[in-house]
């Protein structure tokens, strides 16, 4: 409802073999109208900043501070991130990030893929990943868009880009 912020779960039914998969989500809810922003971290395992930096943010922003709606998905890749593993998911070996938008009747991980793409980005006006360097990385910040999209979408997609100001925008 507008006003609110509700935490929870998004849920990933698995195998007999597997027990449900719970993706934790922080929604909020401007008390006005807008654009629906949704930003997910950690869709590799060993991504902790960008983990860091949702619950942060999920704590900091309130819904008066909102116009529109946010979605955070703090933990993409829940079960990569408990085995910290860094590219590839523990139950069937796939790359979630090469995965999208999914196949609900496919592996786990493209069974997530196709979670995520069907209730979150297919709720949002606009999508960030927080793809941060993995374990063993260390990465310079920049912004990609993708070069394909519209024209519409390339330039609102530099435009806020550049409004982050986190070094290089490249489509």
């Amino acid at each position: 409802n507008p006003g609110e912020k509700v935490q929870g779960h998004l849920t990933l039914k698995v195998d007999e073999n597997h027990e449900d998969i719970k993706i934790p989500v922080t929604l909020i809810n401007g008390q006005e109208e807008g654009k629906t922003v949704a930003i997910t971290a950690a869709v590799h395992g060993g991504e902790y900043t960008g983990v860091f930096g949702l619950i942060k943010l999920s704590r900091e922003i309130k819904p008066q501070d909102l116009k529109g709606k946010l979605i955070l998905v703090h933990i993409a890749n829940v079960s990569a991130f408990e085995s910290k593993m860094q590219y590839i998911g523990p139950i069937d070996g796939k790359n979630l990030n090469r995965c999208f938008p999914g196949n609900k009747n496919g592996t786990h991980t493209e069974q997530l893929a196709h979670l995520i793409s069907k209730e979150v980005y297919g709720q949002s006006d606009f999508f960030l990943d927080l793809h941060s360097g993995d374990i063993h990385e260390d990465l310079m910040p920049f912004t990609l868009y993708h070069r394909d999209a519209s024209e519409e979408v390339r330039a609102q997609s530099r435009k806020i880009g550049e409004l982050m100001n986190l070094g290089p925008v490249i489509g």
